[in-house]
């Protein structure tokens, strides 16, 4: 069967309608909710059907946004690893890339949800540090 003929399949298309649903039938880079709507693969693992992939892998993209998605993730890994490699030494640099791949999020929207609950919830003790961070400068600065 070939790919194309895959995505025919009523398994990819149940899988399909799932990945619409849980996005919002909206594009989760631009949000674009009226555009032609693609199921854009974050990554392709060797013989796993297209039905089978974890949904986490999979992401709603408008037409536009999945043309370019190619492209600037190249541009986007290349750019990462020269700045990581400014930074880190490698063993540092596996261990990111671990953490990323630990990482529960599925979207960085869900990533960004956590981190400002997370700022709420313990706002007294991050304005204390951030006052002490202050605090420390100035004494170092006088």
């Amino acid at each position: 069967m070939t790919y194309k003929e895959k995505l025919l399949d009523p398994r990819w298309q149940k899988k399909r309608l799932e990945i619409l649903q849980r996005d919002n039938f909206r594009c989760q880079k631009c949000y674009d909710e009226n555009s032609t709507l693609h199921i854009h693969h974050r990554k392709y693992l060797k013989n796993i059907e297209p039905w089978d992939c974890s949904s986490n892998l999979l992401v709603t993209l408008c037409e536009r946004c999945h043309s370019s998605e190619k492209q600037e993730m190249q541009d986007g890994i290349k750019t990462i690893i020269e700045a990581l490699k400014t930074k880190f030494f490698g063993n540092e640099i596996m261990e990111i890339a671990i953490a990323f791949e630990e990482m529960p999020f599925s979207h960085s929207s869900d990533l960004m949800t956590e981190a400002i609950s997370f700022m709420l919830a313990n706002e007294d003790q991050l304005l204390k540090n951030y006052y002490d961070t202050i605090k420390t400068i100035k004494e170092w600065s006088e």
